[in-house]
């Protein structure tokens, strides 16, 4: 089992300089996901836009 990270001041990020951790490199996430992804497969999903991001999706679509 992991030892756990312990709750110190440290932990805290001042606003505006917050930053993920990371433990190792990461592959390009469109890669990773061709790699593991079957061609039949798709996931919907729902976002919230405003007119004009809408409209120019729509276009693009």
């Amino acid at each position: 089992m992991a030892k756990t990270a312990s709750l110190t001041s440290g932990l805290v990020a001042k606003k505006g300089q917050a930053m993920p951790a990371v433990t190792h490199q990461a592959e390009a996430p469109a890669r990773a996901a061709a790699k593991t992804a079957a061609p039949d497969y798709y996931k919907a999903l729902t976002v919230k836009l405003d007119r004009e991001r809408y409209e120019a999706l729509k276009t693009l679509a």
